[in-house]
């Protein structure tokens, strides 16, 4: 970490802005943020034009009303999906709920916290039989 801070120090210092505002801008941009997932159910399996045009919209105003920022948006069968990036999960999740009731589809969606996805361990990792686990690097798969 130190060393990409420090990369980030030389690199800032060759600009004409002050290289502590880079520092802040990338730790910043370093930072996870909380994920929420909304699903909104269809009535068919796949979703109609009228259906993606209404997922245009909740994610136009997801973003213009300064909900979140939307990461991912796709549709499965039977199910449109939303993943948004919010700065704190609680109010954002009585925002969207709002949004959601406004487009008239609150009673068929879900909304929940996404699972956050951590790095991988560096913690050894012991199987079920009795041979020693081989050694591995930090990030690789068990």
């Amino acid at each position: 970490m130190r060393i990409l801070l420090a990369a980030v120090l030389l690199a800032a210092c060759g600009r004409s802005e002050h290289p502590l505002d880079t520092v802040h801008q990338t730790i910043n941009e370093a930072r996870t943020k909380p994920r929420v997932q909304i699903q909104i159910r269809l009535e068919a399996i796949d979703p109609s034009s009228a259906d993606l045009q209404l997922q245009r919209t909740i994610e136009d105003r997801l973003e213009r009303e300064h909900i979140g920022r939307v990461v991912t948006s796709g549709s499965t069968p039977g199910a449109m999906n939303i993943t948004v990036e919010v700065d704190e999960t609680v109010n954002s999740i009585d925002k969207i709920r709002r949004l959601l009731r406004e487009a008239g589809v609150l009673n068929r969606s879900s909304v929940k916290i996404a699972e956050t996805v951590s790095s991988p361990s560096c913690t050894p990792q012991r199987s079920a039989s009795k041979r020693p686990d081989p050694p591995r690097l930090c990030g690789q798969p068990a």
